[in-house]
């Protein structure tokens, strides 16, 4: 149940007509990256969170969506509102007008109407979040190519608010523990020898049917033993912790290395339970950056991120 107050969450009195921000500005309702396709991917989404803080924090931020789609139908109302039979067809509303007058009615700029097919509600909670964060990303940059086309601030002034709130949504969905949350993606060889249900809400298991780059996309921190995932997850930059309880035994008597670990692996060597949970809140980036670029270097010289475009540049170079 919603509770509505008659009140927007940001002033808006915009004084003078512009349908050409109009026209642009509700993009932001009916668009792509717009209020209404958040509202609804999120409320969908909510209930199949695994844990009760992911399905309260999706439907506080779909509702909170509810008054953005309010706000951006106000700018919409005001900037057109009044507007002669000359305006709308120099501003190259005419097409919209002929549908649905001056009223207010989902479409992107183009006046294409509201479609559900760009949103996506998987049930896979990693899925959907990596989703959600690129959709706030998509948002708040939508918002900041409207700011640069407005030129008055009671027009400004909104969309910075909204551009705002994009941010602290991302943000959010990326805090969905007090602190942390661990995912686990098994070794097929001790998938059925671990029981994480003491730690529910906490620890959870990744689907062994899912390609794990997708959990290396939302992942803020890797931590591994002597995995091969060290090498591919290096190409994001992003903090890896080393849990090698076991480093004698396994130099020793198990598999040992290919190459000196103790001195090439870019972050910190964890050797029981309370070093590891020191070392992740004590990880600082810059104490790290210079082997980090190393190790990439001597692993991941050649991974640039365009390895297709070197494809197809050798394919032109030899069909000539």
């Amino acid at each position: 149940m919603y509770t509505y107050q008659k009140r927007m969450q940001f002033p808006i009195k915009i004084k003078n007509k512009n349908l050409y921000m109009a026209k642009m500005i509700i993009a932001q309702y009916g668009g792509s990256n717009g209020e209404m396709g958040a509202a609804t991917r999120y409320l969908a989404q909510r209930f199949t969170m695994p844990c009760e803080k992911g399905r309260s924090l999706l439907t506080d931020i779909g509702t909170e969506e509810l008054g953005h789609e309010e706000m951006v139908q106000t700018m919409v109302y005001q900037l057109t509102k009044g507007a002669t039979f000359e305006e709308i067809r120099d501003s190259g509303l005419a097409p919209y007008y002929v549908d649905h007058g001056l009223g207010i009615y989902p479409a992107d700029s183009n006046g294409i109407p509201f479609t559900a097919a760009t949103l996506q509600s998987s049930g896979d909670f990693i899925t959907d979040l990596t989703e959600d964060m690129a959709a706030e990303e998509k948002a708040r940059s939508t918002y900041e190519h409207l700011i640069d086309l407005a030129s008055t601030d009671d027009v400004i002034q909104p969309l910075l608010f909204l551009r705002q709130r994009e941010v602290v949504h991302y943000n959010r969905f990326k805090e969905l523990s007090d602190e942390y949350i661990f995912i686990v993606k098994y070794h097929y060889l001790v998938s059925d020898k671990i029981d994480w249900t003491p730690y529910k809400g906490f620890v959870y298991t990744f689907d062994e049917t899912k390609d794990i780059a997708w959990l290396y996309l939302v992942s803020d921190m890797l931590i591994t033993d002597y995995s091969s995932v060290m090498f591919d997850y290096s190409i994001l930059n992003r903090p890896m912790l080393f849990f090698a309880y076991d480093l004698e035994d396994y130099k020793e008597n198990l598999r040992g290395f290919y190459f000196d670990f103790v001195n090439d692996i870019p972050g910190p060597i964890s050797r029981d339970t309370d070093q590891l949970i020191k070392d992740i809140k004590e990880y600082n980036e810059d104490s790290w950056k210079e082997k980090y670029k190393n190790y990439h270097d001597k692993f991941n010289g050649i991974d640039d991120g365009h390895a297709s475009q070197k494809v197809i540049d050798v394919i032109k170079k030899v069909s000539r």
